[in-house]
């Protein structure tokens, strides 16, 4: 399951009532890193997961779309210095 919230600091209150809701995997996701706000990076018992969001052409909706998986167990660091996974 995946919320997504678009913050307006003029308005928190209106923000936090604005979410989309949507299921991104029936998997089990542990560990998650969101590398520089486009790809989310989620490890899972037994593989890491690729995510993106994609929007669709006529509805114009948002939408999280699994674009790789890597059958590797371990974990997942982010270095911002050099940019590093």
């Amino acid at each position: 399951m995946a919320y997504t919230i678009q913050l307006d600091p003029e308005d928190l209150h209106k923000s936090l009532s604005d979410y989309r809701f949507e299921r991104m995997t029936d998997l089990d996701l542990g560990q998650m890193v969101l590398f520089q706000g486009e790809a989310l990076i989620a490890r899972s018992s037994s593989r890491v997961l690729f995510f993106k969001q994609e929007t669709d052409k006529v509805t114009r909706e948002k939408s999280w779309k699994k674009y790789f998986e890597l059958r590797v167990r371990g974990f997942i660091y982010f270095i911002k210095g050099n940019i590093r996974i």
